[in-house]
């Protein structure tokens, strides 16, 4: 069979004028080119790959040439077909040729790498991402993209390199890399992934999963190749992650693609400090959370072991702290799900509240209880320790080991029983181990006494261990029914308070029917209300009455029910006694923190501690039995996001923004030791100021009854107060728009101002402070210009612009160049036209205009409006433009910030590897 296989192999051969061939069977062979010899090429082409399958066969391949003369297609084709072929004809043997060498150059490294072959494969792989109409015609029997591309070439080509790559021959990865393959590599990924947006098809998922496979081995064992990979790769990989969950039961091939990201983020990014911090900037542990709550059986072992390779960063906890999934699932909830799961399909036995059962061996799988005793050598592993590989529950105490038992958030009961079974993992891990090798002495040998009472010890330690659990998983069942009972007892409270209320208001009904049904009293009533208006009417105002500013120094802004300051006192723990006998250390006090928290108002502070005084625990004394005391219990205080904490010189010492972040406002005194002759210290004690400053993307900013709550209340779903006057909006509103694709944008309608606010005048003014953390402006005119009171002067439109303007300019400079939006409000009222055509004049040449106007009304900078949009909250005209030109903005924004911190990120990594080659250099 090999010496016919043989005879087909050469003249295949001879059909190559690259190849030479001294073998008398081919000489003076006469070469055709007709629809019989494209027939039986593709023949020869099957040959020679079930000749590649035979050992034996290698070196007759290698000998024969048949590497060049394969490779000899791999190459864009200048001129189409050869005599009598068509270019269907001749892509379709490109196809059979390229197929076949994916087959024949594992078996030749040392043919393939002595051909270059990765070299012609890489610019071959770059012409096939470019369109060729004559392309695309031929390769249906392989698979087709469409016509004009080269999909199917490209398909093959990454075959090639799969397989060959796949020997994991150190040779063939140098090789790769020192062509540039894995910026290559990324570019065609980044090619295949934008072509899936326009249309998916299998083809291009299998490319992008033959790409990710390639780019592992290239990188698993290279620090220098993941750094490289993590400029790009880890942009390019972050999609991945964002699949639609629906599309793993898709069939096309999603699943298989998932994996090799996440094998690809095993290998090229795990074990470089520089792509593991890019990878959690990009909010990649997030992503694995959210992949992880899906709960896929093939997926979460593997997630699971990223998250404990990762967890060595110190970022990834305090991200996995952050995350909140469906219904605020946090990832200590996830993973304890998880266990449960775990062990549900392991056949561990727990009762109805999840507790222990078995105390000898309380984490025992159903598998190991039913295996026999068999004494095994000391070098393979027993069922206990196989167990540990085969499950997920060994990764889940790993993070554990990282997040902490302590402190979690989002935990049931139930999780809590679950919890301390999970921290005492590797105790009862130790107690299997101890069990197994006590039965299998006893199955060999009869222990001394003397053994036997030590290994009965040993496992008495075990069981007491689970005795512990037990009585530790029933005080916190016990603490949780209590905690039941309290509050269906609030609860019925309520509702007798509720009935107690209706029955008052009953009674007050019947009341006022029976005084309203005297009309003596009616007339005594009305009477009294006469008098009342008269004394409450406005008296003449006296001329020449000076102006005084309506800020009071060191009182606390309270508009309604809202608090943006908030004035308290914090003490740290005084430490504890010191031993002086012993040279005992007391413990130190506790801290006061200030902890930023979402949903948490000022005001809700001051209404649960109403003394407004934080004081933390002390520390315990040293004694004979600890002599270095426990530090006292901490106190924290959780404040909402956007506070700046001031002393009382009004100086800021600290600034809480997101969620998370932490503030130490006291600090506990030392405890007692030699350097303070063993008596305590007292903790750090001050008054602070807590100062909010509303954060939000856009603020609406316009003087009173411009229509700012109108708008407000048309593109988001808050609901301000609304009124035909002045002054409507006492307090700030926010509200959320939403758009189709589920994203937000928070807007803040803040009070009216009026001119001179930034001195202190009006009611708006003490709002300006909020207008500094948004994002962008969003300035809303009257198109028939503003007039406070008959008092004041009347402003048209433009002059409301450049008033706006100057008391932001006046209250801060910064606020100028913050990106705005100009809303044009009014647009149903009758002369809206005309004046909105004489406004767009003057807002275009600004300066033509400015010689009539008052110098103290023109501002040193004038705010660069990117758009201008003219609207109506009553008939709803220009809403829909103004949202999305509102979400526009903030996505250049966005764009734009993240553009220039990777360019940071890029400088900053050329500047550490030039000092790193400086310095290899110097030494």
């Amino acid at each position: 069979m090999i010496e016919s296989g043989f005879a087909k192999l050469l003249i295949v051969l001879a059909t190559f004028p690259e190849v030479k061939l001294p073998n008398p069977l081919v000489k003076g062979l006469k070469l055709t080119y007709s629809y019989e010899d494209f027939e039986m090429k593709k023949l020869l082409f099957n040959a020679i790959g079930i000749l590649s399958k035979d050992p034996s066969a290698a070196q007759l391949l290698r000998e024969n040439h048949v590497m060049p003369a394969l490779l000899y297609y791999v190459k864009q084709n200048q001129n189409p077909g050869f005599p009598d072929w068509s270019a269907a004809q001749y892509e379709q043997l490109q196809l059979h040729a390229i197929a076949v060498l994916a087959s024949v150059a594992p078996a030749l490294v040392d043919k393939y790498l002595s051909c270059q072959a990765s070299t012609l494969l890489l610019v071959f792989l770059e012409w096939c991402m470019g369109q060729d109409p004559s392309f695309g015609q031929g390769n249906s029997f392989h698979g087709t993209g469409g016509r004009g591309n080269k999909h199917a070439q490209m398909r093959y080509s990454l075959r090639v390199l799969r397989s060959v790559v796949a020997l994991y021959d150190d040779a063939v990865s140098i090789n790769l890399c020192d062509q540039g393959a894995i910026s290559q590599l990324l570019d065609i990924l980044k090619y295949a992934a934008d072509k899936c947006k326009e249309k998916e098809s299998a083809i291009l998922l299998e490319i992008q999963a033959d790409i990710l496979f390639i780019l592992s081995v290239l990188c698993e064992n290279d620090v220098h190749r993941k750094e490289l990979f993590s400029c790009e790769g880890i942009g390019v990989l972050i999609p991945f992650f964002k699949m639609d969950p629906r599309k793993l039961y898709s069939g096309l091939g999603h699943n298989s693609l998932l994996l090799g990201a996440l094998d690809c983020l095993w290998s090229c990014v795990i074990g470089s400090y520089i792509a593991e911090d890019s990878f959690i900037e990009k909010q990649g542990i997030f992503l694995l959370l959210d992949l992880l709550a899906l709960k896929e059986k093939n997926l979460c072992n593997i997630i699971l072991g990223i998250l404990v390779e990762f967890s060595d960063n110190p970022e990834t906890t305090s991200h996995m702290n952050i995350w909140r999934g469906k219904r605020d699932q946090t990832a200590a909830n996830l993973l304890i799900q998880l266990w449960r799961q775990e062990e549900l399909d392991l056949g561990v036995r727990r009762d109805k509240d999840g507790k222990i059962v078995d105390i000898r061996r309380p984490i025992a799988t159903s598998f190991q209880k039913q295996q026999k005793v068999i004494p095994v050598p000391a070098s393979c592993p027993s069922f206990a320790i196989m167990e540990i590989s085969e499950s997920i529950r060994a990764k889940i105490y790993s993070l554990f080991c990282k997040l902490g038992f302590e402190n979690l958030p989002g935990l049931s009961a139930k999780d809590f029983v679950t919890l301390a079974i999970i921290q005492r993992y590797i105790d009862f891990k130790i107690g299997e181990v101890w069990s197994e090798i006590c039965a299998e002495i006893k199955e060999e040998f009869k222990p001394v006494t003397s053994d036997e009472r030590n290994l009965e010890l040993i496992l008495k330690v075990s069981e007491n261990t689970g005795k512990a659990v037990i009585a530790l998983q029933n005080e916190v069942l016990e603490r949780h029914l209590h905690h039941e009972i309290q509050e269906e007892e609030k609860m019925y409270k309520e509702i007798q308070a509720s009935h107690t209320q209706r029955e008052l208001i009953n009674k007050s009904w019947e009341n006022f029917l029976t005084w309203t049904s005297n009309y003596q009293a009616l007339k005594k009533a009305r009477k009294l209300q006469e008098v009342l208006l008269e004394a409450s009417s406005p008296k003449e105002q006296i001329e020449n009455e000076l102006e005084h500013s309506t800020d009071s120094p060191k009182l606390h802004t309270t508009y309604s029910n809202f608090i943006d300051s908030l004035r308290v006192y914090v003490r740290g723990g005084t430490g504890g006694m010191g031993y002086p006998n012993l040279g005992g250390e007391g413990g130190r006090g506790g801290d006061v923190w200030f902890v930023a928290r979402e949903r948490t108002t000022l005001k809700s502070i001051r209404e649960k501690y109403p003394h407004k005084r934080f004081v933390a625990g002390t520390g315990a004394n040293s004694s004979v039995k600890a002599l270095k005391g426990e530090k006292g219990k901490d106190c924290e205080v959780h404040v909402p996001l956007g506070i700046s904490v001031l002393d009382d010189d009004g100086k800021q010492i600290g600034e809480l923004n997101a969620a998370g972040e932490r503030f130490l406002a006291a600090r506990g005194g030392l405890g007692g030791s030699l350097a303070t002759n063993f008596l305590p210290c007292k903790g750090q004690r001050r008054t602070v100021h807590l100062d909010l400053k509303l954060l939000a993307d856009v603020g609406l900013v316009g003087f009173p009854n411009a229509g700012k709550s109108s708008l407000l209340s048309k593109i988001s779903h808050a609901k301000p107060e609304t009124a035909n006057y002045a002054f409507t909006t006492i307090q700030p509103e926010l509200g959320k728009i939403m758009y189709t694709d589920y994203k937000q944008i928070s807007v803040a309608d803040l009070p009216g101002l009026i001119e001179g606010a930034h001195a202190n005048r009006g009611m708006g003014h003490k709002f300006l402070k909020h207008v500094e953390r948004t994002k962008q402006l969003l300035l809303v005119v009257d198109i028939s210009g503003f007039q406070l009171s008959v008092k004041t002067q009347f402003r048209t439109a433009f002059e409301t612009v450049l008033l706006l303007t100057k008391e932001l300019e006046l209250y801060k400079e910064e606020l100028v160049t913050k990106p705005a939006i100009l809303a044009i409000n009014k647009m149903d009222l009758p002369c809206a036209k005309n004046n909105l055509d004489q406004l767009m004049t003057q807002l275009e040449n600004p300066q033509d205009f400015l010689h009539l106007l008052e110098e103290e009304m023109i501002p040193t900078n004038t705010l660069e409006f990117r758009e201008v949009i003219p609207v109506s909250t009553y008939t709803g005209e220009g809403i829909e433009e103004l949202k999305t030109c509102l979400r526009k903005s903030i996505d250049e924004q966005a764009e734009q910030l993240n553009e220039e911190y990777r360019k940071k990120k890029l400088l900053l990594l050329q500047t550490s590897r030039e000092e790193q080659i400086s310095r290899s250099w110097h030494s």
